[in-house]
């Protein structure tokens, strides 16, 4: 709409203040942007305990800028929740900041009523909202284990829930870049996911790796298409695969040419250093692994391995401590299976027998 030339100030301002209000920013902060190094920050909880960015090094952090009395701040704390409630363990950790003092009632009052059990907490002198550049509340913010900030959703973006739900799946492990990406792309432009039988077909392989029958899940791999091969997240597992069956060579071919592609991807980083220590090159193990240590937030199955590294080396002292560390997660996260590599040599032979069946 033009402005009259001659038009009032209350005229101007007024049609200013609209074109705000119906603004939607595409960015939450003005002075941190992804691919940054967080700042560092300091907070007080409700009971004005402190707490440092320090506490949350090696983890996976969902950090929510809120609003009090604030309806899509409200729900970007009710989602944040169920992220928490649905990666319930160590690797994840969820933090909301509000800069209202006076509000303090008012988020007991909503973090009782929500049941919300993360720290709520308050920036009382607008430090760290400064120091971040806060443009709009809510903003959520993804940042990885190595402190580095990956994702920003300014305000409730369509399909909130499922972005940030996808982004931590990213984040901890459980997904790769590749098929991070393609469903982040789906979710931007809203076309639905299609039901992909190669999809079911590596569910499949998925579920015969947990069986330990590994020869049936290379089998169905190999009849897989072309572009489906191509995957870096098809190379894990077939890597995986060969690795469990001692074909070390096969399992060498199938991974080094993502190394370059995918640098970022933990769960690659891992299987090459498992595919190093196999080979006895201890050096170029200890390199992958504590790549990997850095980019993973589930960190139990590769302390477990750089126990077996040290071990092999000699050092007991420091394997026994990275086993106890490999014990530790494993008993505060859900279960999970470590690699077959390390079992001892006649229980691997069993499960291979029964492959064979």
């Amino acid at each position: 709409m033009p402005v009259p030339a001659h038009a009032p100030a209350v005229y101007v301002a007024t049609l200013v203040l609209a074109t705000l209000a119906y603004a939607q920013p595409t960015r939450g902060l003005r002075n941190v942007k992804v691919g940054d190094q967080l700042p560092a920050f300091s907070v007080l909880t409700l009971d004005d305990t402190k707490i440092e960015s320090s506490a949350y090094r090696g983890k996976v952090l969902l950090l929510v800028f809120a609003r009090p009395q604030h309806d899509d701040s409200l729900q970007a704390l009710r989602a944040a929740q169920r992220m928490y409630q649905s990666f319930k363990g160590p690797g994840l950790a969820v933090l909301a900041v509000s800069t209202s003092p006076e509000s303090r009632d008012f988020l007991r009052q909503c973090t009782a009523e929500h049941k919300v059990t993360y720290p709520v907490t308050l920036d009382p002198n607008r430090t760290m909202y400064g120091d971040f550049g806060l443009i709009v509340a809510p903003t959520t913010l993804l940042i990885d284990s190595a402190g580095v900030l990956r994702f920003e959703l300014a305000q409730l973006p369509p399909n909130f829930d499922q972005r940030v739900k996808l982004h931590v799946r990213l984040l901890l492990g459980e997904l790769g870049q590749a098929e991070h990406d393609v469903l982040a792309e789906q979710l931007r432009t809203g076309i639905p996911k299609k039901i992909d039988p190669a999809e079911r077909q590596l569910g499949l392989v998925r579920l015969l790796m947990e069986q330990e029958k590994y020869k049936q899940a290379i089998s169905i791999l190999d009849a897989l298409g072309g572009d489906q091969k191509g995957h870096a997240s098809v190379a894990i597992l077939r890597g995986t695969c060969h690795l469990a069956l001692g074909e070390i060579d096969k399992a060498a071919d199938s991974l080094p040419p993502f190394a370059n592609q995918e640098p970022m991807n933990s769960r690659l980083a891992h299987l090459l250093g498992r595919l190093a220590l196999a080979r006895g090159e201890f050096d170029r193990a200890k390199t992958f692994l504590q790549q990997a240590l850095a980019r993973s937030a589930a960190k139990g199955p590769i302390w477990y391995d750089l126990g077996l590294l040290s071990e092999r080396r000699g050092d007991l002292g420091e394997a026994v401590e990275f086993y106890r560390l490999a014990l530790a997660e494993a008993y505060s996260r859900r279960p999970h299976s470590f690699p077959s590599q390390g079992r001892p040599p006649a229980e691997r032979s069993r499960n291979r027998e029964t492959d064979d069946k």
